[in-house]
Parts: structure tokens; C-alpha cells; sequence
């Protein structure tokens, strides 16, 4: 009896230490760094959730050590250990769910007939700069995704500045969406024109704004909106860049809207509303982004620092590229994991992240806790917003141009009309009395799936292109012969 009790109390005194040494390890390490975590995800919503959650789970460590009773120690032990191993339990079962039932965008387009260059970015850029023979041969910038994640507040570069372009004069390597490297050249400027964009003063003259559909992404040189408007008989000033919603594009008109002694009639916003809501959501309270809201007059003197932001990006890239680099600014792997990693890891590594991070289930509490109609709405205020604000931004260009909207689609919002943003964007739209041409029905008038690389998901082709342009052309055709704007479904 006496030999039973004195196991038992061992017994308990080994779990009260393993308790103790768990709810240390909890409260002070695991919880803090996964609300580290949370807190710094792409999503801005639910920041007051977010810091509740995280305060509750330190919490429920911390009483722990207030439990008097050992049983009642160690049965909240059993407990709390229980529910938090269930919890990442259901996580990696959803994961590993996801990765059985899901294809990978390789694999659907190998099925298709796709031959697909295996090649990291960084094996295709050392290739391309021997085959050309240049060096000034790099990867395709985000000035977006880097101003909202305020990385250039850790890391110096020796600058004081933001910059919203590529660098300038070289070949741009940006995609491979559909089995094979794209690149094109950019202009002074970084921007994806020619380097001596001649204007004709018998042409209209367009200034083109929007993200990757805009810049030129996942099509030959050529293929892009910019190249068909001019086949259009248009003088195209493109100052697309991708990875941004409305505000970037608000910046970038700011600063290069009188680049090259251009002169615009009309200025196009290319708005694909799969991605944009959440961009502008993203961009609309980060500080940089507000300066160019809340003050019509600054500026960082962009169009006069090309220097700079060549010799940013060039230092940047070759950061990201370094591994002691990212382990001590792990934020930054994002920005330089597919420079240098094979697909496959970096598929492998985004489960780990999407494991550690729980993201399947924040996914699935979100729902919960916010419904997604409530965060729409909120993306959809900041959106009106965000185009009242771009319009503004039009009307004071010398020039008074006028604002264009074009509504673009994913695949799937053309074959299914419940998916995506496109009635709540066109409500805005027509609130503030913004010309806009919607591509949805246009797009469904004709074989669509043509317009699609393999006929699957992503960036419009050539076809694709070529069809836009044109439905834009008829468009500002009509509007400069009546001299009255119009609005098209």
C-alpha cells in the first residue's frame, strides 16, 4: 500500500513537472510566436479578435500556476494538452486533406499537354543573361506587398524611400504560369513600355493603370494590354504594376502621371476584382499609402530618383537571395523563396507554414466569428474609398483625362455568376458616377476559354488581350465620336 503511494506521488510529481515545464514553454514561447504569427499575415481583419485570442491562450497557461490542488493541476494539464494537440491534429488532417485532393498547378497543365520548364527563376534569369549575353537581366519587383508588410522599417538599404517601379532599362523575368519564363523589357522608368514610346498627335493617348493583367505578366513580349492598344492605333503610356490594389496605383500616377511629356485623353484602371478588394483592403491604412491619401501634395520625387530605386531593388534582390540573410529576416523568405527554390519544396514548405500556422482552422473561425458578407462590406467601403480618391487623382492631371474602370474577370466568374465581387464593385461604381466597361458578359459572348492559356485559370493570353483591347478601343471610340460617357455591362 505505502510502495502504491509513494509511486502515485512520483507519478504526480514527474506530471506536475512536466506540467509546469509545458505551460512555461506555452506561455512564453509557442503562444507568443504563433500570435506573432497571426498578427503579421497578409489579412488586417479581425486585428482586435486576433489580439483576444492571443491574450486568452497566455492566459489559460498562466492559471495554471494559481490551481492549488496537484489533481486539479494535473488534470488541467491533461486538458489543456489534450485540446491543443487536437486542435493541430484537425489542422494537419485538413492539410493533408488538401494536399491529397488538390493538384498542383504543374500537374494540371502537364495533363493538358503542357510542357513545363522545371528551372527555378534564378536558374532561368543566369540562363537568359548567358543567351542574351547581358547582365542586366533580374526578377520582377512588389513594391506593394513590400510598403504593406513595413519590412523596410528593419532592414536598411540606405534609403529613405519607397519605390513603386522595376528597374529601369533591363529584362524583367516575371512568370510561369503555364510552362514557360516570361519576361519583358522596361522603359526609363521601369515600367513596361517601349524606351522610346513616340506619341502620335493624331492618336488618342492612354494612360494605363492596374496591376499584373496591366503590366504584362504570363504573356510574350508584345502580347500585353499595352502592345494591343497601340496595335489599336493608341499612344499607350503603361504605368501597370503588379502585386497592388487601387492605391499603388494612386501612388504611381502620382509620381510619373507627366512621365515623358505625356499627354493622356483617357486613363484606363484595369481593376481584376478576384484580388483587388483585398489588396486595397491591405494597402488603405499602411502609413505610406495614406500619405498619398491625406495629402494632395506629397511626393517622393519618384520620376527624378530612377538611380535609387535601380540600386534598392539590385541590393534588395541579392538580400533575399542570401540564406543567412532571410534566417535572420525570416518575413522576408516570401520575397525570395521563388528565386531559389523548386517548386516542390516550396509547395512542401507552404504546408509546414499552413500547419504551424493554423491556418486551415483560423481559415474556418474567421467564418465563424466575422461572416464573409460583413467582410465584404467593410472591403467594399474602403474600395469606394480607395476610386473616389483615384478619381480625384485624374481630375488633377493638367490634361483632364478621363477615368475608365475596366472590370475584369477570372475564369471562373465567367462560368459561374455567384463567384467574386463584380455587382458589389459595379454598385460602387455607379455611386460615384465613374465611367466603367464590365468584361463579364463580353467575355461570356464569346469562346472564352481560348482567351486562357490550356483553357485553365489565370492571366488572359494574347487572344485574351487582343479581345480587351478591342472591346476598350469600341469603347472610347463611342464615347470621344458622341462626346457623352456611357457605362457597359
Amino acid at each position: 500500500m505505502r510502495n502504491n503511494l509513494t509511486h502515485n506521488n512520483r507519478t504526480k510529481t514527474i506530471l506536475v513537472l512536466c506540467a509546469k515545464i509545458y505551460f512555461l514553454l506555452c506561455a512564453f514561447v509557442l503562444f507568443p510566436l504563433l500570435s506573432y504569427v497571426v498578427f503579421f499575415a497578409r489579412s488586417n481583419d479581425l486585428l482586435i479578435t486576433k489580439l483576444a485570442l492571443s491574450i486568452l491562450a497566455i492566459l489559460t497557461c498562466i492559471y495554471y500556476f494559481f490551481i492549488k490542488n496537484i489533481e486539479r493541476r494535473v488534470n488541467y494539464f491533461f486538458v489543456h494538452f489534450s485540446v491543443i494537440v487536437s486542435i493541430f491534429l484537425l489542422n494537419l488532417s485538413v492539410e493533408i486533406i488538401r494536399i491529397v485532393s488538390t493538384e498542383t498547378r504543374v500537374e494540371i497543365f502537364q495533363s493538358k499537354g503542357a510542357s513545363w520548364d522545371g528551372r527555378t527563376r534564378t536558374q532561368f534569369i543566369l540562363d537568359l543573361k548567358n543567351e542574351i549575353g547581358a547582365d542586366n537581366v533580374f526578377r520582377h519587383s512588389n513594391p506593394g506587398g513590400l510598403i504593406v508588410s513595413n519590412i523596410l522599417k528593419k532592414i536598411k538599404l540606405g534609403n529613405e524611400f519607397y519605390p513603386l517601379t522595376n528597374i529601369s532599362k533591363s529584362t524583367i523575368v516575371h512568370c510561369n504560369e503555364s510552362g514557360i519564363w516570361r519576361y519583358f523589357e522596361t522603359d526609363n522608368h521601369g515600367f513596361n513600355n517601349p524606351i522610346l514610346n513616340v506619341s502620335d498627335g493624331g492618336k488618342k493617348s492612354l494612360i494605363l493603370l492596374g496591376d499584373s493583367f496591366t503590366e504584362g505578366f504570363c504573356v510574350d513580349v508584345g502580347n500585353d494590354i499595352g502592345n494591343k492598344l497601340r496595335e489599336q492605333s493608341f499612344n499607350v503610356m503603361n504605368l501597370g504594376k503588379a502585386s497592388g490594389g487601387v492605391l499603388p496605383a494612386k501612388a504611381i500616377l502620382r509620381e510619373y502621371r507627366y512621365k515623358d511629356d505625356f499627354h493622356p485623353d483617357f486613363i484606363v484602371y484595369f481593376l481584376y476584382t478576384a484580388n483587388d478588394l483585398y489588396d486595397t483592403n491591405n494597402e488603405y491604412n499602411n502609413e505610406v499609402f495614406q500619405r498619398y491619401l491625406s495629402n494632395d501634395h506629397f511626393s517622393q520625387n519618384l520620376i527624378n530618383r530612377q538611380d535609387e530605386v535601380d540600386k534598392f531593388w539590385k541590393e534588395f534582390f541579392s538580400l533575399t537571395s542570401t540564406k543567412k540573410f532571410l534566417r535572420q529576416y525570416p518575413e522576408l523568405t516570401k520575397f525570395g523563396r521563388s528565386t531559389n527554390d523548386p517548386i516542390k519544396f516550396s509547395n512542401f514548405q507552404k504546408s509546414l507554414e499552413n500547419i504551424a500556422n493554423l491556418s486551415n482552422l483560423r481559415r474556418y473561425v474567421r467564418a465563424l466569428v466575422k461572416p464573409e458578407s460583413e467582410i465584404v462590406t467593410a472591403r467594399v467601403e474602403i474600395l469606394k474609398r480607395s476610386l473616389k480618391s483615384l478619381d480625384s487623382e485624374v481630375k488633377m492631371v493638367h490634361d483632364k483625362p478621363k477615368l475608365i474602370v475596366v472590370l475584369l474577370p477570372t475564369l471562373a466568374e465567367i462560368v459561374d455568376d455567384k463567384l467574386g465581387y463584380h455587382d458589389e464593385v459595379v454598385d460602387v461604381l455607379n455611386e460615384l458616377d465613374i465611367d466603367y466597361i464590365s468584361m463579364v458578359e463580353k467575355f461570356r459572348s464569346q469562346d472564352f476559354k481560348i482567351f486562357f492559356d490550356y483553357e485553365l485559370s489565370g492571366h488572359y493570353n494574347s487572344d485574351g488581350y487582343h479581345y480587351l483591347a478591342g472591346v476598350v478601343a469600341k469603347y472610347i471610340e463611342t464615347i470621344s465620336f458622341s462626346g457623352q460617357t456611357k457605362k457597359t455591362e
